[in-house]
């Protein structure tokens, strides 16, 4: 078998100071870490390589090629020559064989939550969380380590529970965070014989969001890694974001900076200002009678609305003024019934998508900064139209018939197109198709909450 003696490029972080290096494409691991040791005083031995391109750290003694490293491929070092280059609780350093194309096996790689007696709705939550690669960097190595003004023992349990789901193939149990999180929220937390009583996923995912935005400022945040570094670095420029923005406030929690999108309302047509304008984490879409699909229903709700006022029809028109790196999207498959005194759940087929590009839904303003973003490939004119495309990352998904009964789940995307089922403590591969299947229209488990990641977050 020839060599490739084909030189590439890679820039290659440490601390968050980019250093630039040139290997041979046929290359192992260790020849990146021997290019970047004298520009970082670290023994070569000693360093730790992350990759844009994959998952977990890098192990020094296979081929660049196997974990789809080429020109211009973005590395993360870090380590020193007093301690070990990195805890086993901070990476999940991969192991595994070659295939038979001489490329790294893919497995999955995730731990489950148990469930101590109807708990799925917290353990699916927690799962979904756990997906937002910039929040589970904050909680596991940027915590400030005097105490927390808000929440801060739930936050240290949380960070806890979040380190074991770092970890390969484990177990989290949630009691402590489940008691912790009781102490907060008494009637959302409600022990009973054997268990607990059964509660909805959403809601307990946009309580905990909301402890973490009055625990979590920006400027609280510490920095031990190059992750964190990275992360605060854009934690700072999201938060100088948010200020920019008419009544924005100087500072910022992480959880605004993260999941925090702004809507603007219009009334009949579009003026230079809106008529009213909102703030949320979640964006609820309704089911309504002509609309299968997120996006035929997202045309008809940020679209032209019948609404009235006074009396007198008129149109009203949203715009995303303002969009977050991590999009919730609820599908409000849950309506009250008067005489049953619960709710009850709407079943029918409602197709979502693996990617989205929120673009066309956007105010003037925002379209302009994404205009402004646009690039192509190397050697092609930049283009004159931006895009705000989200890749699906994690739905919680929901069977039986009302919110408050049944079981939910979380479905994740561990890496390109490798999902994982995450059934309590049961970790199971599936595939697209078992994603698409969340669509409903079957007794089956049906997608209820979506999570969608910003593609250009670039950490």
């Amino acid at each position: 078998m020839s060599k490739d003696n084909t030189s590439i490029t890679l820039q290659v972080y440490f601390n968050g100071s980019p250093h630039t290096i040139t290997v041979n494409a046929d290359d192992n691991v260790s020849a990146v870490c021997t290019a970047v040791s004298p520009f970082v005083g670290v023994n070569p031995d000693a360093l730790c390589v992350l990759s844009e391109t994959w998952v977990g750290a890098l192990s020094h003694s296979s081929p660049l090629k196997c974990f789809r490293i080429h020109n211009n491929t973005r590395l993360y070092c870090f380590g020193s020559n007093g301690v070990a280059a990195v805890m086993r609780a901070e990476v999940n350093e991969t192991t595994d064989g070659l295939d038979e194309k001489g490329l790294l096996k893919e497995e999955v790689v995730a731990s489950g939550v148990e469930n101590i007696g109807n708990t799925c709705f917290f353990g699916a939550a927690l799962q979904c969380l756990f997906r937002c690669t910039v929040l589970r960097t904050v909680l596991l190595y940027m915590l400030p380590a005097r105490s927390l003004e808000h929440c801060d023992l739930f936050v240290r349990a949380l960070t806890s529970s979040f380190h074991i789901l770092d970890k390969k193939q484990t177990t989290v149990n949630p009691k402590e965070l489940l008691t912790l999180f009781g102490t907060l929220h008494p009637s959302l937390i409600r022990p009973q014989l054997g268990g607990y009583t059964m509660q909805d996923a959403q809601e307990t995912l946009s309580q905990i969001l909301n402890d973490l935005s009055l625990a979590l400022p920006v400027s609280s945040l510490g920095v031990m890694n190059t992750a964190g570094h990275l992360a605060k670095d854009y934690l700072e420029l999201r938060n100088a974001m948010l200020s920019s923005l008419e009544n924005g406030r100087a500072e910022n929690s992480v959880v605004d900076c993260l999941f925090n999108m702004k809507i603007e309302y219009h009334t009949d047509e579009i003026g230079s200002r809106p008529d009213s304008t909102d703030s949320k984490y979640f964006l609820s879409i309704n089911l309504t009678d002509k609309c299968y699909s997120l996006l035929d229903q997202l045309d008809k709700e940020m679209g032209e609305e019948e609404i009235t006022i006074n009396g007198e029809q008129h149109k009203r028109i949203s715009r995303f003024s303002f969009l977050p790196p991590y999009l919730f999207i609820v599908i409000n498959r849950f309506l009250w019934e008067e005489q049953a005194q619960r709710r009850l759940k709407i079943n029918r087929r409602f197709t979502f998508p693996f990617t989205i590009d929120l673009y066309r839904y956007c105010s003037a303003g925002l379209q302009a900064s994404l205009d402004s973003l646009a690039t192509e490939p190397e050697g092609k004119p930049a283009s004159t139209i931006g895009s705000a495309d989200y890749s699906l990352v994690s739905v919680i998904a929901h069977h039986g018939l009302s919110a408050d009964s049944g079981h939910y789940i979380t479905f994740s995307r561990i890496k390109d197109n490798l999902w994982a089922k995450l059934n309590d403590a049961n970790v199971t591969e599936v595939t697209a198709d078992d994603i698409e299947a969340l669509a409903g229209g079957s007794p089956t488990f049906v997608a209820y909450v979506l999570l969608y990641e910003y593609t250009a977050i670039g950490l």
